[in-house]
């Protein structure tokens, strides 16, 4: 008796398992974390603002914010010079709150 094997492709969506990942690893990281619950908690915030509540270095904030921005968890509004960032869908941070993910 011949077990047929499954069609790998049907089941995985490359697509969408790539967009899971990247979700996944921008959650796993306590600084964007923090910066998901401040956005979540007190709206829209210059990068300026985040990088003196939560003590980070120029550099480091960008980083952060921009694995966050290419998972999709938030977005950013440019006003001059200063940049502006807030929660991009607020349904799937509800919906991580209600799994104490956040």
């Amino acid at each position: 008796m011949t077990l047929e094997q499954p069609d790998v492709g049907a089941i995985f969506d490359d697509v969408l398992i790539g967009e899971r990942s990247r979700l996944f690893k921008a959650l796993a990281n306590e600084t964007r974390l923090k910066i998901l619950m401040l956005l979540s908690v007190r709206g829209e915030m210059c990068v300026c603002e985040l990088m003196s509540v939560l003590r980070l270095t120029q550099p480091t904030a960008s980083h952060h914010l921009g694995i966050l921005k290419n998972a999709g968890l938030i977005r950013e509004r440019k006003s001059g010079r200063l940049v502006f960032y807030s929660v991009a869908n607020v349904k799937l941070l509800e919906g991580l709150r209600r799994l104490n993910l956040l």
